[in-house]
């Protein structure tokens, strides 16, 4: 966040502040929902312990 605001000196108004800051919330929260590789992780899951998997892991991909 102190990249995107450090970048711009001057905003017009208060408003132009608070929508910097909540997109970049918006993509962090976008980046810290998913896990590098786990995708590959559940499918094997899948394969292996298909039946012992609640339903809402297996459609969370």
């Amino acid at each position: 966040m102190r990249k995107n605001i450090s970048n711009r000196k001057i905003f017009p108004h208060d408003e132009a502040v608070i929508k910097i800051l909540f997109l970049n919330i918006r993509n962090f929260s976008n980046r810290w929902n998913k896990r590098h590789g786990w995708d590959i992780v559940m499918n094997q899951l899948m394969m292996i312990f298909g039946d012992r998997l609640k339903p809402d892991l297996v459609d969370a991909l």
